[in-house]
């Protein structure tokens, strides 16, 4: 595997990702006081389906708290997004720190990987579609 360098506007970006993350956290107890005035799911007001994305909100608001069974019921894509998310702001502003280098990614990586998000995408939204959330 080869590696390359951290750029600058990297080891920045890993300061954000892991800031946002703690900010997150922070602010979980006024998320619920939030969450009235965020728009209701368009595509689920229009079809009376649920979206891909429906349930996100609840998820991570669930997930925030410490109730994961519930978060993964709401959308369990989305809990592993949020879960891989935490972990990578815990990672990478010490990887930053350090000046480890990142692993490159091979261009023949690339397309597998967009088929394996599309697949988990569209088995996900079967999950939502079929569990009537």
């Amino acid at each position: 595997m080869k590696w390359r360098a951290l750029r600058s506007e990297e080891r920045q970006l890993a300061w954000i990702w892991g800031m946002s993350a703690v900010s997150a956290v922070l602010l979980a107890p006024l998320w619920p006081r939030l969450l009235p005035l965020l728009p209701r799911c368009a595509f689920h007001r229009l079809t009376g389906h649920p979206c891909p994305t429906c349930g996100t909100t609840r998820a991570a608001l669930a997930l925030l708290h410490g109730h994961v069974i519930d978060a993964i019921a709401f959308n369990p894509l989305m809990v592993l997004l949020g879960v891989a998310f935490m972990a990578g702001a815990l990672v990478a502003p010490f990887w930053a720190l350090a000046r480890l280098p990142l692993p490159v990614i091979p261009r023949t990586a690339w397309r597998p990987l967009r088929i394996a998000a599309i697949v988990a995408i569209l088995v996900n939204w079967a999950y939502l579609l079929l569990s009537g959330r």
